[in-house]
């Protein structure tokens, strides 16, 4: 698909112009400027639903603008993945480091319950 499309030297038409594939990966999700891949795939899919037809056969356009929406998709689902990863890898580190808090409390409590002869002897051994 990414080689059919480098080959193609195929570009997407944004508010700001027309990118590249490469281009993509660097854009919002969404945005309210309407410079989103979430926009240009509409448009995309906007395009291919009216210029298709149940009888004719496909036209170059419309398997170019196929690949187009395919490329999109396709970046999309991968941003959305990396996102969750990055959302999940926060939210692990959050819970560790509140594991670890509540194992140095106790630790401490535990340190706390010693005979203070108990705790000159862990002194002298440090």
């Amino acid at each position: 698909m990414f080689e059919k499309a480098s080959r193609l030297k195929l570009r997407f038409n944004t508010t700001k112009g027309s990118v590249e594939v490469k281009d993509l990966w660097d854009m919002p999700l969404l945005s309210n400027t309407h410079f989103c891949l979430d926009d240009i795939a509409k448009d995309v899919a906007a395009s291919l639903d009216v210029a298709g037809s149940f009888v004719l056969k496909k036209s170059e356009a419309n398997t170019t603008d196929e690949l187009r929406l395919d490329i999109l998709k396709h970046i999309i689902k991968v941003r959305l993945g990396e996102e969750k990863a990055a959302k999940d890898a926060v939210l692990a580190k959050e819970r560790k480091s509140k594991i670890l808090d509540i194992i140095s409390e106790k630790e401490d409590d535990s340190l706390k319950e010693l005979s203070v002869k108990d705790l000159k002897k862990m002194v002298k051994k440090i």
